[in-house]
């Protein structure tokens, strides 16, 4: 937990409507099934397929999130908020913290080059820079980003310049794409 000179937390997180001043633990395959089994019923309504993928595919022991990317057709907008919404919610019942979007694509980097994978996640999270200055992003002031609702926003992949983590070039020098898995596949394991 993160603590300023005077002793007084200072973490804030939040993304959509869902807030924390609490530093969420690490993932871990427990708190996973268990956020998993808390959200089936919410997924399933929806038709969408929830797949994981990211660090916590491969190295679970060393990442602080878990990326959660859910794929199908849309046709409620309100509703894809409400999923990413309890999604992220529920994820701090279970002391994680769920980063989740929809994409049209799980194949979001190949070769270490970015593709045109469209995506649409809630829309701005604050978060303190940890010496208790409070870094504000919100997406929707961002010309990258078009608002499709009142929670999220869309853009592509391909408009997004942050550089690519040194774990995540040699994964995908090794195996040429970042892994992707339906989540039912994943907690099987």
């Amino acid at each position: 937990m993160e603590e300023s000179i005077f002793g007084k937390l200072i973490m804030y997180y939040r993304r959509g409507k869902v807030s924390t001043n609490r530093q969420w633990g690490t993932p871990n395959m427990n708190a996973i099934k268990s956020w998993y089994n808390s959200m089936k019923p919410v997924i399933q309504s929806t038709n969408l397929d929830c797949n994981i993928l990211g660090r916590c595919v491969y190295d679970i022991n060393n990442t602080k999130d878990v990326d959660i990317t859910y794929t199908g057709t849309i046709t409620d907008i309100p509703l894809l908020e409400y999923l990413l919404t309890i999604s992220v919610d529920i994820g701090f019942r279970y002391n994680i913290l769920i980063d989740c979007k929809w994409a049209n694509s799980t194949n979001t980097i190949t070769d270490l080059k970015p593709n045109d994978t469209e995506f649409i996640f809630l829309n701005y999270y604050e978060q303190d820079d940890g010496i208790g200055t409070r870094v504000i992003r919100d997406f929707t002031l961002n010309p990258k980003y078009t608002i499709v609702g009142k929670e999220c926003v869309r853009s592509k992949f391909s408009t997004i310049n942050s550089p690519l983590k040194t774990h995540q070039i040699e994964y995908i020098k090794q195996y040429g794409n970042l892994p992707s898995i339906l989540i039912q596949d994943f907690i099987k394991e």
